[in-house]
């Protein structure tokens, strides 16, 4: 047995023992402890170890039968790795254009969450008779924390088919890791949250008395889990948005309906429905996370972190193998 099946078997293993527990605690007994065995867990174990199965070892095996491009995955890292001066070269051409012409320049990166959250917090409060405070936190700041780190997300998924297309000039003339393209496109979306990040952290220390943290350590693992979650489906949208072109205004559909449904409300006014809704969203787990540091100055829920980042880690997994078994057909389906 390979080195490469022990290690994905390993992985299958322990995210199918995270998920297991993840779903008894989420879903039926809150007490739930690493090692006891009950009858629950049983049946749990099972399905879980079937879909990550299949998602980690037979999914990507069929992909790479179609023998497109059959190098190794570990082949594909290396020769990324040894192009990381043109992502870093294209991505500061990419920065500096983008603000070129504009009056505000990178200032819009601060206005637009901050004027989105001021907005919805009028609205909600105002019209909707939403309270001004949710979980004894101003609602401005409980916005603004959602935004920013759910911003990280919303934009990697939504801009992986328009970056992709928008390269095709250069994919048909020169050959470059076609990941480059989205890669440089996640360096953009990092620069903005780190800029409105500093925005917040200052905002909230000025006008609502929330300060940095100790727990402020656990911030990187939270926007790297999000980060490897949100590329994992950006491999997928930026595959299957060469061949079906209705598929963008579906995303814009199902990334206003996770907005509405994570960052608005607070799980403690959400119904019954919608906690299980807040349960099976990694998008959910991750920015109640990242509120949880920023706003209550608390750690977060490891076990939560740990269920998001096997789901991201599978979905990268199986995401890179699409674009990587499918990247030699771009010009052709484009």
């Amino acid at each position: 047995m390979t080195r490469h099946r022990i290690r994905l078997i390993l992985f299958i293993l322990i995210s199918t023992w995270i998920s297991t527990l993840w779903l008894e605690r989420s879903f039926f007994d809150e007490s739930a402890q690493w090692m006891a065995l009950s009858v629950r867990r049983v049946p749990l174990f099972a399905v879980t170890l079937l879909i990550y199965a299949a998602f980690i070892n037979n999914i990507p095996k069929k992909l790479r039968q179609q023998q497109y491009d059959s190098r190794s995955l570990l082949a594909h890292l290396t020769e990324l790795y040894s192009r990381r001066t043109l992502v870093q070269l294209w991505l500061g051409y990419r920065l500096e254009s983008r603000y070129a012409q504009t009056i505000l320049g990178i200032l819009w990166v601060i206005l637009l969450p901050l004027l989105t959250s001021l907005v919805l917090a009028f609205a909600f409060t105002q019209f909707v008779g939403y309270s001004g405070v949710v979980d004894n936190v101003p609602y401005v700041a409980f916005l603004l924390a959602g935004l920013s780190i759910f911003d990280v997300g919303h934009s990697i998924i939504l801009r992986a088919q328009e970056s992709l297309k928008g390269s095709m000039h250069i994919i048909s003339r020169v050959y470059f890791p076609r990941e480059i393209v989205l890669l440089v496109m996640v360096g953009e979306v990092l620069v903005d949250f780190c800029v409105t990040f500093v925005a917040m952290v200052v905002i909230n220390a000025l006008f609502f008395q929330i300060y940095p943290n100790i727990y402020y350590v656990f911030l990187p693992l939270i926007v790297l889990i999000m980060v490897a979650f949100s590329l994992g489906v950006a491999f997928i949208v930026a595959w299957y948005g060469l061949l079906i072109n209705d598929l963008q205004p579906l995303l814009t559909i199902i990334m206003q309906l996770l907005f509405y449904l994570t960052v608005l409300f607070s799980r403690s006014s959400a119904s019954s429905l919608a906690i299980i809704l807040l349960n099976v969203n990694p998008l959910a787990l991750l920015l109640e996370a990242f509120r949880d540091i920023v706003l209550f100055a608390r750690p977060p829920n490891g076990l939560n972190l740990a269920f998001a980042a096997c789901l991201a880690i599978t979905l990268l997994y199986v995401g890179y193998t699409l674009f990587k078994v499918n990247e030699n057909r771009f010009v052709e389906v484009a």
